[in-house]
């Protein structure tokens, strides 16, 4: 088979685990529900773990099994990320046809402009401290990409939580193969295989056998495909259950937690970089609920703004989004063409 011919299923209008509806044009109606809640119980863990480390509060503290996976409440959120990633992926592309290089692209396009205007802020901050950057060619190469955790320098000096980009987008290219195998033959044995992927990596960077730099059961993608390809199967699942069609009484209140839903990838990202604001308004004789407060708001007003960027920025890309669909029926045309011209020889 070519790589003309590489090809999976989509459907819904649902988004991926960090994916903004609203971004495109679509209305807060055709968002599930629980999905959102899902996201924002995840960036509720992770803001909260990581402000209670800026105080040694035991609300930082890991849990879990030593050098296998031993996370703290960011690190369920992370888990609980990976999760939403597969599952809304599923939901979104499980049904129709759509081509392998159209699904990259679209992908990349969604997640990167989000991630560059976090990175703008993150350069800016770092500028503000230090009043220069110096950059080497790879500091510029991993910046863009958002690679830095698989060169060992975890988020780089930017963006401290933008070690996931690298991860994720791993995840965006093996998704298209794991999503038509688990439709296609037993997914459990495949999530099976899964687990068993992740145990082994686990274990073997664990206990040293495989050596890899700074906090690999968090970056490595062999460690977390088990967690990514389990949204997967849920969705593959529960396609049709009552849950992901489930939505409160009042439109409002379906609003704001869409809303909340939508910043959560912003928020994921902008959060790490303005925690020094906790500490320096304490500095200044702020008491600490207070400065939380404060942060969590500014954080909050931001990861909104850049959502709202982001939301332009798509629009924009629209006629290339267009051009990609055109592309893929030319092609889809070229294809059937010889199936079509041997029906008409008969």
């Amino acid at each position: 088979m070519s790589n003309l011919d590489i090809g999976f299923k989509a459907n819904a209008s649902l988004l991926w685990g960090f994916d903004n509806s609203t971004a495109t044009g679509t209305p807060h109606s055709t968002r599930i529900v629980l999905l959102d809640i899902i996201r924002i119980l995840a960036i509720v863990l992770l803001i909260t773990s990581h402000t209670a480390n800026v105080f040694r509060h035991p609300l930082a503290n890991p849990f879990g099994v030593h050098d296998f996976y031993w996370v703290s409440l960011g690190g369920v959120a992370v888990t609980l990320f990976f999760i939403l990633s597969g599952l809304a992926l599923e939901l979104k592309y499980g049904a129709t046809q759509i081509r392998y290089r159209e699904f990259i692209i679209r992908r990349v396009l969604r997640i990167y402009p989000i991630y560059f205007l976090c990175l703008i802020l993150g350069m800016l901050m770092y500028i503000s401290e230090y009043r220069i950057i110096v950059l080497h060619w790879y500091d510029i190469f991993l910046s863009i990409t958002g690679f830095y955790a698989f060169a060992g320098r975890w988020g780089g000096p930017f963006v401290a939580t933008s070690w996931f980009i690298g991860p994720i987008i791993f995840m965006y290219f093996v998704y298209p193969i794991l999503s038509r195998y688990m439709a296609k033959y037993n997914k459990t044995v495949i999530l099976v295989v899964l687990l068993l992927i992740a145990t082994v990596f686990r274990v073997l960077i664990g206990n040293g056998v495989l050596t890899l730099p700074n906090r690999p059961l968090d970056w490595f993608p062999l460690c977390r495909v088990f967690e990514f390809g389990l949204g997967i199967y849920i969705a593959q699942a529960l396609r049709d259950r009552a849950a992901f069609r489930f939505k409160f009484r009042l439109p409002a209140v379906n609003n704001l937690l869409a809303t909340l839903g939508i910043i959560s990838f912003p928020l994921f990202l902008v959060h790490s970089i303005f925690r020094f604001v906790i500490t320096d308004l304490m500095r200044m004789g702020v008491s600490i609920p207070a400065a939380i407060i404060i942060y969590v708001v500014l954080v909050t007003f931001l990861a909104w703004g850049i959502a709202v960027m982001d939301r332009r920025i798509q629009s924009a890309l629209r006629p290339l989004k267009a051009d990609l669909r055109s592309e893929e029926k030319a092609v889809k045309a070229m294809c059937e063409l010889p199936s079509t011209m041997v029906r008409l020889n008969r």
